[in-house]
This record gives structure tokens, sequence and C-alpha cells, in this order.
């Protein structure tokens, strides 16, 4: 009975996508082609195909697949009616969405911005402060707090214009708020914020539960609580769900870090074939957070600095400042393993590490 009906499956292979399960999805969609093919050229299945196609771009987003995405995401904006504003915005921001997963941040912040007007235009204000944590974390990626705290602090105060239903998605922009007063030492604020986004954390998105136990483990860490700290990341793997939003630390990733910390001894071989990683990669900001780690695992091969220029390179490229900092400190790690020399006593005639990283290596080893 499902299968006859176009508009079922439409509706399925969309609450698939939602629920992170794209493969799903797909049946599902594929379900709605079958029955408008033999369906009468009725109009009110017009707008199908076009929805078919924004839903497949949404799931090739989630799973990583930019080709399929920008495939998809453009068929949907030739499919979708002139007239259906927001379904050519979805269309429009999903495609422009591919920036983040290719690191160029300031681009995906433009594109979530005309988003944000958008939704403006319709009244769509609940929208509008969904988005408003996306360009936060976008420019936390930058570098830029001052200004991502602003993005969050906006966001709160049109939330708090538009009551209840708006209010209770803040959750995100309290947990983003906490996180950098914490990098900033301010404890009260970052007390506060947490205290606040753990009281609305239950009514907002599935994605919450993940983001939420990530955050405690990051605490956890920096408290030296490991095993905490593993535990909750184990949580956060269990409740996480696809979605649009790029996976940029993965959970194996995270829990190789603590690892390290632990210093227990880890077969990096393993973990990399997993992931598919090498330290010969091209690079790309989807798996930076992994190429680090995977350099972290490995700081003592000098295959490493090759590894660690081309993240760089890419980094600064795309104005990333906190992409760069990272990759800096691990290159200052590198180069001090691979001299096997305590700090003063370097008789590298030649610092292998470019740079300003070569720069920060002259405090350590004279």
């Amino acid at each position: 009975m499902i299968r006859a009906r176009p508009a079922l499956c439409v509706q399925l292979g969309w609450a698939f996508s939602l629920a992170g399960e794209p493969e799903t999805s797909e049946i599902h969609l594929q379900n709605a082609e079958q029955a408008l093919a033999g369906a009468a050229d009725l109009a009110e299945l017009k707008p199908f195909p076009g929805s078919i196609a924004l839903a497949r771009a949404y799931n090739a987003q989630m799973q990583g697949n930019l080709a399929d995405t920008v495939k998809y995401a453009e068929l949907a904006s030739q499919m979708i009616p002139e007239n259906d504003f927001y379904r050519r915005s979805q269309a429009a921001i999903t495609l422009e969405f591919t920036h983040w997963a290719s690191g160029n941040l300031e681009s995906a912040i433009r594109a979530i911005g005309d988003w944000m007007e958008s939704m403006t235009q319709l009244g769509n204000h609940v929208f509008v402060v969904a988005s408003a944590f996306a360009v936060g974390d976008l420019l936390v990626g930058l570098g830029r707090l001052s200004e991502a705290e602003r993005a969050y602090q906006d966001a709160l105060q049109l939330a708090a214009q538009h009551g209840p239903e708006a209010e209770h998605i803040t959750a995100h922009h309290h947990l983003g708020l906490s996180m950098i007063y914490r990098q900033r030492g301010d404890d009260t604020l970052a007390a506060h914020h947490l205290k606040r986004a753990s009281e609305l954390g239950l009514q907002t998105t599935p994605v919450w539960i993940h983001r939420w136990h990530v955050a405690q483990a990051q605490l956890k860490e920096a408290a030296g609580d490991l095993e905490t700290a593993l535990a909750l990341l184990d949580e956060a793997k269990r409740v996480y769900i696809q979605s649009a939003l790029p996976d940029l630390r993965p959970i194996a990733a995270l829990k190789v870090r603590i690892y390290l910390k632990q210093g227990g001894t880890i077969k990096p071989g393993q973990w990399a074939a997993d992931r598919g990683l090498s330290l010969t990669d091209e690079v790309s900001y989807l798996h930076e957070f992994e190429h680090l780690t995977l350099a972290r695992l490995e700081i003592a091969n000098p295959q490493v600095n090759a590894l660690l220029a081309r993240l760089l390179q890419a980094a600064e490229a795309q104005k990333r400042v906190g992409s760069a900092l990272d990759i800096l400190l691990v290159q200052v790690l590198a180069h001090e393993a691979q001299c096997n020399r305590l700090p003063g006593s370097c008789r590298a005639q030649t610092c292998p590490i470019p740079g300003r990283a070569g720069r920060l290596c002259s405090h350590l080893c004279g």
C-alpha cells in the first residue's frame, strides 16, 4: 500500500534521512520514483521529483559525498517550482553547505547568512535561531572567538523575542558560549551557560545528545578524568545520528588521543587502516582532525613533517586560524620527538620544521 503512494514514499524517505539512516531513505525514494512512473500526470505530483532530489542531496551530504551533494542539490534547484521558496532555499543552502566540509568556512558562513535572511523573510524565526549556532561553530573554526560569541548572543536575544519555541532550541548556543568562556578562563560564565545548556538540552533535537556527551568528555579530559571521558565518548557514539553537519572530530579519533594521554601502547596501523588513513594522504578539512591524530601517533616518523606541512598550507590558504594553531603545535612536538633531545640541546644544523613552527622550536631547542 505504501509503495503505491508516492507522497508516503517521499515522506518516509525524508523521515529516514532526518533520522540519520540514508540507506533506508534511498529505498523509499526509489519506491517513490517507481510509484510516480506508474501514476497519472496529476498536478499534485509535480513537486515530488524535486523533493526526491533534495532528499538525495541531504543523504549525500551527511555521508560526506560532496560530488553527489552538488549533483542532487543542483538537480533539485532545477526541478523545484519557482514559487516553492522554502524548498528552493533548502536546495541552495544544501549546495552551499558543501563549503563547510571542504574547509571554505567563510563561504559557508555567507551561505548560512543568505539562508537565515530567506527564513527571516518567511517569518520563520525559529529556523534563524537554529542556524545561528552553525555560524558560531564556523567562526570558532576560523579562530574568531569574539565574533562567534556575538553570533551566539545575538541568536539568544532573537530567541527571547520570539518565545518558548525559539528559546527551547538554544542549548547549542549556550554550550558554544560555555566552551568559549572556558577557553578564556572565565569559569563563572562558562558554568552559567553550561547549566543553561543542560536545562534546555532535553527539549532540542536528537543531534544535541551526541554534542553534549562530546563536550562533557572534553571537560572530563581537561580535568584529568580520562576513564570518565572515554565512557562519555562511548555514549556519544551510541547516540550519534548522521546529519548534514560534517563530522569533523570522529569519536574514534577523540578516543585515540585520550589513549595517548593514558600512556598506553596503541597500534596506529589498525586505527588508521580502519579509517583509510596514511601519512601520504592528500589532505582535506573533513579528515584534518584524524590526520593530526595520526601525526601524534607517528610523531617520531619523519614522514609526519610533510603531512603537517600540507595540512598547514591548506589551513592558511582558507584562513582557518584555529586549525593552523593546532597544526603548528603538532609540528613543534614532531620536531622535538625527531630530534630526540632535551630542550636546549638540539644539534640539528637546519631545523626541519619551517616557518612559525620553526620559530617556536627555537624557544624549546635553543
